[in-house]
């Protein structure tokens, strides 16, 4: 019985057996949502972070979600509140909705997916989150859609194992990695953060690479 838990724990934090050619990826450092201020005047997540990061020699982290009119847009939150001072959550507002509030008073706007990768043009490699909504399959397939056109590097990434299996299963070719951290020590007890912050979900969608905490 003992043998058989051991294998079924080798087997639940297995990574994926082959990774693909990920060393365009690697020497770089990279700016988390941008080469910002501190969100005082170049707010996160913006085009002008993203400009300045690549200015710098910056590579880049960002995130990607869907609004409710199917835009894929860069944010990180699932409410507008923090950052834009509205209670709403970003994928019940289309895309002109959006654009009627700014990025912590600057006079920033939420742009784009499309429009980072040509601000970016394949000069600096991606970092790209992909939040997790209940229509994430969608989600996955637009990104791929918008990617296939775009020659420069990046990767994937997602809290959520179902995203990356996701990518996993569709787009295996894809650099795909699983994030996770300490959940408990936030307050979050439930069986799914048990797993994915032990590393147990690995099994379920095999990524090539972990970013812990």
């Amino acid at each position: 019985i003992l043998a058989v838990l051991f294998l079924v724990y080798l087997w639940l934090i297995a990574p994926a057996a082959k990774k693909p050619d990920d060393s365009a990826l690697k020497g770089w450092l990279y700016a988390h949502r941008g080469l910002h201020d501190g969100n005082h005047q170049v707010a996160e997540n913006s085009l002008e972070a993203f400009r300045r990061a690549m200015e710098t020699g910056y590579g880049m982290e960002l995130d990607v979600q869907l609004t409710a009119d199917d835009q894929l847009v860069v944010f990180h939150d699932k409410s507008l509140k923090r950052v834009c001072g509205m209670d709403k959550d970003l994928y019940t507002q289309t895309y002109a909705q959006l654009q009627e509030y700014p990025l912590f008073g600057t006079d920033c706007r939420i742009p784009l997916f499309s429009q980072v990768l040509e601000t970016v043009a394949g000069k600096v490699p991606l970092i790209i989150e992909v939040k997790y909504q209940k229509e994430y399959p969608q989600l996955c397939q637009k990104l791929m859609e918008i990617l296939d056109q775009y020659e420069g590097r990046y990767c994937v990434e997602s809290f959520h194992p179902f995203v990356v299996r996701w990518f996993w299963k569709q787009r295996p070719e894809v650099c795909r990695g699983l994030l996770s951290m300490d959940y408990a020590r936030d307050g979050k007890h439930a069986p799914v953060y048990f797993l994915c912050g032990h590393l147990l979900a690995n099994g379920l969608c095999k990524p090539h690479f972990e970013a812990y905490c």
